[in-house]
């Protein structure tokens, strides 16, 4: 058992620096052995199937690249993943206890490889009866980059082995299980599949490898992939994945889930996950923080190329994002954002708005259409430095349908976003809102769109409040720039996600006289900015000394 858990162990002991996820995966493994010694902890670890596991990748050889033709033998950390994975049972039914599985890795550290050799071993030896096995991904052409890879294994080794041994027979588009023993012939198939929702009906899966789960946009495939791992005792669904460019994704909102477990603010023994990783506070741009993120990196040939790219991204911006996704596995929203979402993400804190009950608050609207996300945010300047608190509102419809973001569920759960009832946002919920912050606290200015007058702009005007008609587009340029450069300098607060991930969406246009331009991707990008935009706003009227232009000092009505 020593060699299955040999990397948590030294993980713990600080032999190896790793991300505080990774840390927290191998401690909560330890701790599991441990309780397991209790006759009430429902959970027992039996190493064989993971020594079973690491003997069976040895029969197999790598594919490409200086290894080609040499034994794949596991790592230390991959013999702990799968040994965890397959090692844990359910005492009385012997079941497996992880039913899903999150690993998320910098690219380059053999993901696809062990992908394909976890699913052969899922089809010939995890003792499933007519197992159905799959590999996932968001396209055929990626599915089959695992599937290829297990077929040109099998067609490397010899046939005693593959078909006799194991029962194997490799097709052009499958590999058939089909062994006889004891009078039973077991049948069973692993291909690849394409995850069109469409096609996922009626899958009775043993267990299914997503391949970059980053990529799949919404949470409808995930769904039909569980429901399918949901009709058998012992089922897996296991992801591995790298960061992406895109936190609206199910693959963020897994990254998270597995972190919050990791933690121990989510309790699922079901779920085993681990996350390698460069923390937040490391230098991204030293040799010590990428050996930290890749587990792989002493069986790593081309380390030149790894350190060049963490020197082009330290000093061209638009190399930034690719490197620190890619190689350091950090989530940083679009891949050409315009804001720095590391810079940012340093900037982030537990806020008390109470604290600021008697300070000057500017406030900034960015009022919704019909189904959209509506934003208020409150800004307070004290202290040279920017606080910000936003509020978010979306329709309960809008919320509940997770095909849009999956995310929405998880942050309304946590108290960052207001749930309007109905399918389309109630300016009259807005309103109230907005006069009950202008009762609690010193609201200086309410700076809004003129375009959307009705609802909530006019009433507040009629009311007395102080809202004000902001000019929008190329003439917020100044305050944007305002904003970006408070981040880059570290002189913002903030702590709601909503906030960073609309940050994340954030592009801009220039004009001749380097005017910026804030916008989505395109007009109906789900990717949403609203936060933004009425912080924006708000810098508008807050920051008129330092910056020309304020607001316009009466409320237009036409």
């Amino acid at each position: 058992m020593d060699v299955l858990y040999k990397y948590a162990y030294d993980v713990v002991a600080e032999k190896i620096d790793v991300s505080k996820e990774t840390k927290a995966a191998c401690l909560r493994s330890i701790n599991d052995l441990k309780a397991s010694e209790s006759e009430d902890y429902p959970y027992y670890f039996d190493p064989t199937d993971g020594l079973r596991f690491i003997k069976f990748a040895a029969h197999f050889r790598h594919l490409e690249g200086t290894k080609a033709g040499e034994p794949f033998i596991l790592m230390p950390w991959q013999a702990w993943v799968f040994g965890q994975i397959l090692g844990w049972k359910e005492k009385g039914t012997n079941n497996r206890r992880f039913r899903v599985a999150h690993i998320e890795v910098p690219r380059g550290n053999g993901k696809s490889f062990m992908n394909s050799v976890f699913c052969l071993y899922a089809l010939s030896l995890d003792k499933m009866k007519g197992p159905q096995v799959y590999c996932c991904a968001t396209s055929q052409k990626q599915a089959r980059i695992i599937f290829d890879k297990a077929r040109d294994m099998c067609e490397n080794e010899p046939n005693k082995f593959i078909k006799k041994f194991l029962g194997l027979h490799v097709r052009t588009h499958d590999i058939e299980l089909k062994k006889k023993l004891n009078g039973f012939t077991n049948r069973g198939v692993f291909r690849p599949l394409c995850a069109d929702p469409t096609r996922l009906d009626g899958l009775n899966i043993s267990t299914v490898v997503i391949d970059e789960l980053h990529e799949m946009k919404n949470s409808h495939i995930w769904d039909k992939l569980i429901s399918g791992a949901g009709k058998r005792p012992s089922t897996l669904v296991i992801a591995i994945t790298t960061a992406g460019f895109d936190m609206g994704t199910v693959g963020y909102e897994k990254s998270m889930y597995c972190s919050k477990v990791l933690k121990g603010e989510v309790i699922d023994d079901t779920f085993f996950g681990c996350i390698w990783k460069a923390d937040a506070t490391d230098n991204m741009y030293c040799v010590e923080t990428l050996k930290k993120a890749n587990p792989c990196w002493d069986d790593m040939n081309d380390h030149g190329l790894l350190m060049s790219s963490m020197s082009k991204a330290e000093v061209v911006p638009s190399e930034r994002n690719a490197y620190l996704t890619l190689h350091l596995n950090q989530w940083v929203a679009n891949g050409d954002s315009w804001l720095d979402l590391d810079k940012l993400r340093k900037c982030k804190t537990v806020l008390d708005i109470k604290e600021f009950v008697n300070e000057p608050c500017y406030i900034g609207l960015d009022m919704a259409r019909v189904s959209d996300m509506a934003s208020v945010v409150q800004c307070f300047y004290k202290d040279d430095k920017l606080y910000l608190f936003p509020h978010y509102f979306l329709p309960e419809d809008t919320i509940n349908a997770r095909l849009k973001n999956p995310l929405y569920k998880d942050w309304l759960d946590n108290g960052w976003i207001h749930s309007i009832p109905g399918p389309v946002i109630d300016p009259e919920y807005v309103r109230k809102f907005i006069e009950d912050l202008c009762m609690t606290y010193d609201v200086q200015i309410i700076a809004a769109d003129p375009a959307l007058q009705e609802g909530v702009a006019i009433p507040l005007y009629n009311a007395g409040w102080p809202i004000r008609n902001c000019p929008q587009a190329w003439k917020l340029s100044k305050p944007a720039k305002a904003l970006q450069s408070m981040i880059l300098t570290g002189n913002i607060r903030y702590e709601n996600p909503i906030f960073e991930w609309n940050c994340g969406n954030c592009h801009i246009k220039t004009d001749t006289r380097e005017n910026i331009y804030v916008s989505k991707d395109y007009t109906s990008s789900p990717r949403l900015i609203d936060g933004v935009i009425a912080t924006i706003m708000a810098l508008y009227k807050l920051i008129p000394d330092q910056y020309e232009g304020s607001c316009v000092s009466s409320w237009q009505v036409d």
